[in-house]
């Protein structure tokens, strides 16, 4: 849950402490700081605010455009206060850089246990845990995009229409950024195919566009959910390609080791649902129809943004602008050619995208 102290990525919390005095919010030393070891391009820290614990979010050095946009996430936390449960508190947002060298916020602290592919051992041995914590997760998600932004005050955080266009022609330009050449002319490709195919249908929602179990904490006794984390790519968008961001996460044991990688969900779980019936579940709850050919769409579009956020991610690394991520850079040439295999698999699929998403 947290990094030995050796590893954790320093901070000035002294001056930390003297400019959060100045909001009167007083930063408890002596109780001890902590950074969270989990998040991929995020440092996560747990830390005491006037007698109760909280934490502390700041992005890495050299972030991408519009990623790990703290300003946004604590401006959502505020709207969502009152609106969506699951999302914790918004306490403090600090935009004055020279403080710790980027900007941070402070949000409330919920306890409870992020779910990965391998269940805790309390939870391992539960029947039918699978379908169960599909359904928390499905259900969270639809209970999000039912959320009134108007009422939210959150109806200018984004365009409603053009949504999809922004995505695919922005993805196409951050891989023309940190793509090599043979990748990029497949992601060419892609972003043609998208624009081919873009769907007639439009709902437009809050998208939480990250949304699976390890951004949640689960009470794994009362197998209820007591937050949603991560809300920094939060915006006004297409509810139906938040939900297959989700599916492109869900894994099943008849994937392809490709797809297995991919996954951050427990598949292997008892009961878990295969992806057509999770997409099925979603679709009862939300009343969108099931057109099968906008959700290939929305699929491809889905995969295709996973392979350049790690492609982003990557350029980062070997920058060394992300030193406070841990990460074994001798990976590093695994998975570059993961993100060669998935734009490969968008050009040329191994397995028909309807037999991925549809079978049961």
């Amino acid at each position: 849950m947290f990094f030995n102290e050796e590893q954790q990525a320093p901070q000035s919390w002294e001056r930390v402490k003297q400019y959060l005095a100045g909001h009167d919010l007083a930063l408890d030393l002596d109780a001890g700081i902590r950074q969270f070891s989990s998040g991929a391009a995020n440092m996560n820290y747990l830390i005491h605010i006037n007698g109760q614990k909280a934490v502390m979010r700041c992005p890495p050095k050299g972030s991408s455009p519009g990623a790990n946009d703290v300003a946004r996430e604590y401006k959502v936390l505020s709207g969502l206060a009152s609106q969506y449960s699951y999302a914790p508190n918004a306490i403090h947002l600090c935009e004055d850089s020279s403080i710790t060298g980027v900007p941070f916020c402070i949000s409330e602290f919920r306890e409870g246990t992020p779910i990965t592919t391998v269940l805790p051992e309390s939870l391992a041995e539960q029947p039918n845990i699978g379908r169960k914590l599909g359904e928390l997760s499905l259900s969270a998600l639809a209970e999000l995009h039912r959320v009134d932004v108007d009422v939210a005050g959150l109806s200018a955080l984004g365009k409603k229409d053009g949504f999809l266009e922004r995505q695919v022609e922005g993805w196409g330009k951050r891989a023309k950024r940190v793509l090599p050449p043979d990748d990029l002319e497949r992601a060419e490709r892609v972003v043609n195919m998208l624009r081919a195919s873009l769907p007639t249908f439009r709902p437009n929602s809050l998208v939480h566009n990250d949304f699976k179990l390890d951004n949640m904490l689960i009470d794994p006794e009362r197998l209820t959910l007591n937050a949603v984390l991560d809300w920094d790519m939060c915006t006004l968008g297409d509810p139906l390609f938040d939900l297959m961001v989700t599916i492109l996460y869900w894994g099943s044991t008849d994937d392809s080791e490709l797809f297995k990688h991919l996954a951050r969900m427990p598949y292997e779980a008892d009961g878990w649902m295969s992806r057509s019936e999770a997409i099925d579940y979603y679709l009862a709850l939300s009343d969108y129809p099931r057109d099968t050919e906008a959700l290939v769409f929305y699929w491809t579009l889905a995969l295709f943004r996973f392979a350049i956020i790690i492609a982003q991610l990557i350029a980062i690394y070997e920058a060394d602008a992300m030193e406070t991520v841990h990460v074994n850079k001798n990976n590093l040439l695994e998975v570059k050619e993961r993100v060669s295999l998935i734009l490969n698999e968008l050009v040329a699929p191994s397995v028909d995208n309807h037999t991925i998403l549809f079978s049961r």
